[in-house]
């Protein structure tokens, strides 16, 4: 499961790195959001979605209600989504897990 969701994170970093700067805002009722946003937050959504019934997902763009879960994956697609319009190299795609008490970085 771990492998699988540092794998896709690997693959939209990738992503992010070759679209910084070349991609435009269309948040409407939020500034600063992409289309790539929605399309990672997307991404995991469809691979939590394959887990057990235990799992769910808190991110930034389409899913801001927390769930009761033992299992709640907490994605922020673009942390900096500015910086990664603008070209800025300062962004990232921070994942973590909250498991009962404990949250773990991936």
């Amino acid at each position: 499961m771990y492998d699988k969701i540092i794998t896709l994170t690997k693959k939209n970093g990738m992503l992010l790195k070759q679209k910084a700067g070349k991609i435009k805002d269309i948040g409407i009722t939020k500034k600063y959001l992409t289309e790539l946003d929605l399309k990672i937050e997307r991404d995991f959504e469809k691979m939590i979605g394959q887990f057990d019934g235990n799992h769910t997902i808190f991110a930034e763009e389409e899913h801001d209600n927390i769930k009761n879960s033992e299992s709640i994956w907490v994605i922020d697609p673009i942390s900096s989504t500015y910086n990664f319009i603008h070209g800025f190299p300062h962004y990232e795609l921070p994942c973590l897990i909250f498991i009962k008490d404990s949250y773990f970085f991936l």
